[in-house]
């Protein structure tokens, strides 16, 4: 999209500690067809999660929105490996890494799938504290699904299944670790 003021963009990568975090779009999620079941299995198969192209709107309209009243801080679309790598990706893509602390919600649906599926229309976004009242409006109006999932912040992503205990974390990696694999990792394969 076109911003009038390029001051009013977000960033892909987290930015404050203390931030909260939102996923914004449907639940609804697939390993049919994903970057998980090729890595893993060299497998092509399966069914993709439904697109809704009403709901792919909205979510993208409510989206922009927000980041135009400078709500948001960063946004980054759960495509290619799902919510997880969505998350790695806004830890590492800027200029420090920078953590965070997550508790998915997983409705008897495999872990693998919470972490990993893919899914359209679903975006994590980052929402400075000051703003989250604002950014909870602005999300009531456009009528699109989402839920907080977490806070920036820390030297560790960490990524909890819903309901599990604190120290069961289905992900615990050091942003260090996770950047350093992230920025090396074509260099690996070329040489």
């Amino acid at each position: 999209g076109i911003l009038e003021d390029a001051e009013a963009r977000a960033t892909q990568w987290f930015q404050e500690e203390g931030d909260r975090i939102a996923l914004i779009g449907p639940e609804a999620v697939s390993l049919g067809g994903s970057e998980y079941l090729w890595r893993l299995h060299r497998r092509l198969a399966g069914l993709l999660a439904p697109l809704d192209l009403v709901l792919e709107r909205r979510v993208q309209d409510a989206c922009r929105a927000a980041i135009e009243a400078r709500l948001v801080c960063s946004a980054h679309d759960c495509a290619e490996g799902g919510v997880a790598v969505a998350l790695a990706e806004c830890c590492v893509s800027g200029p420090a890494p920078l953590g965070a602390t997550v508790e998915l919600p997983v409705s008897g649906e495999r872990v693998d799938a919470a972490l990993f599926g893919e899914g359209p229309s679903r975006i994590v976004a980052s929402v400075a504290a000051g703003a989250v009242r604002a950014f909870e409006a602005l999300l009531g109006e456009f009528a699109v699904p989402w839920r907080w999932i977490g806070r920036v912040g820390g030297e560790r992503l960490v990524i909890r299944r819903g309901g599990a205990p604190a120290d069961a974390a289905a992900i615990d990696l050091a942003v260090d670790r996770l950047d350093h694999e992230w920025r090396s990792g074509l260099a690996r394969h070329v040489d």
